[in-house]
């Protein structure tokens, strides 16, 4: 039998409704991330639930077309971060935050991905759940890096 492209993610995949339950549970934090963006930054907002919505899908019941929705969020999400990074322009002081949560997301993503110094298939914390949980909070910190564009009257 083929595993599950999530296998590389660490956790044991199992067969229940959430074939990793850690990593798909934590995917949830994107949806928690967008609801909070939601009022201020809709489309960063949208992108950042797809990207739970589809992280989801592919840790949890792992349907045939979960990674397609994964792999198809990341992009979306991928495109609006560098539209914004180009429109916005964020000072830098204000990414200095962001830029160091997403390299210790990246170190820790890096290190318990499986076969992997720190992975640990039967452990109920996951590298890869905690990597959920970082991005997202990264997503958060970079949403509200600048604010929205407001439009003003001169009157």
């Amino acid at each position: 039998m083929i595993p599950p492209p999530a296998a590389g993610d660490c956790e044991l995949v199992r067969d229940a409704f959430l074939g990793q339950p850690a990593n798909a549970l934590s995917s949830l934090a994107y949806v928690v991330v967008a609801a909070m963006l939601w009022r201020s930054r809709p489309v960063l907002a949208f992108a950042t639930a797809a990207v739970g919505a589809g992280s989801f899908l592919f840790h949890g019941p792992m349907p045939d077309v979960a990674k397609l929705v994964h792999d198809g969020s990341l992009l979306v999400l991928a495109v609006v971060l560098a539209g914004e990074a180009v429109v916005r322009r964020p000072p830098h002081s204000a990414l200095v935050l962001p830029a160091a949560l997403l390299a210790v997301a990246v170190v820790v993503f890096l290190l318990s991905r499986t076969d992997r110094p720190l992975c640990y298939p039967e452990f109920l914390v996951q590298g890869h759940a905690l990597w959920h949980c970082l991005t997202a909070t990264t997503l958060w910190l970079w949403g509200r890096a600048s604010p929205p564009t407001r439009l003003t009257s001169e009157a």
